[in-house]
């Protein structure tokens, strides 16, 4: 037969099929799935819950090292900045103590009292001894300054006039004028 011949014959064959309620079943080649058994699956499932404790312990371990190790550092932190704190004062401290002995130099140098290196101006060496020979300057004008006469019936003119002078010289020298 040929498949023009058979053509027909197929489409009978539907269509009594169709009138017929006929269930078809079909096999399958698949096979179903195997069972487990129950404690297999107890075994398994109590497995997963060790591993799964066990991960979770871990990961709060990792938490709490992280939050020592970020106190850590704050601690690390905080020592530092003492340090720089302190490091700091020390070098005030070294840059006092070292004007004090150039000061202490200057005034040796140039013969200023003691009772007047307080009023010492200057940042270097330099600039301390001209203020301290500035000093020295006046000083030894005041000194050479007559006591006026105090006595009665002298003239007291003389005096007062060198006085004013001195006072204006000091001034002078003192201001670089």
């Amino acid at each position: 037969m040929t498949e023009q011949e058979l053509k027909p014959v197929t489409e009978e064959l539907v269509d009594v099929v169709a009138d017929e309620d006929v269930e078809v079943v079909t096999e399958t080649a698949e096979p179903a799935e195997p069972m487990i058994p129950k404690s297999r699956f107890d075994e398994v499932n109590e497995q997963r819950k060790a591993l799964k404790q066990q991960i979770d312990d871990a990961e709060k371990a990792r938490v709490e090292l992280e939050k020592q190790k970020l106190k850590a550092e704050g601690d690390f932190k905080s020592l530092y900045e003492e340090a720089l704190a302190d490091a700091d004062a020390l070098r005030s401290t070294i840059a006092n103590m070292q004007r004090e002995q150039m000061i202490a130099q200057v005034a040796t140098e140039t013969g200023l009292p003691v009772a007047l290196t307080s009023r010492l101006h200057g940042d270097d060496y330099d600039e301390l001894l001209a203020d301290a020979q500035a000093i020295m300057e006046s000083v030894a004008v005041v000194t050479q300054l007559k006591a006026p006469n105090l006595t009665p019936g002298a003239s007291s003119s003389n005096g007062a006039q060198t006085k004013i002078d001195a006072l204006s010289q000091i001034d002078r020298s003192y201001l670089g004028l």
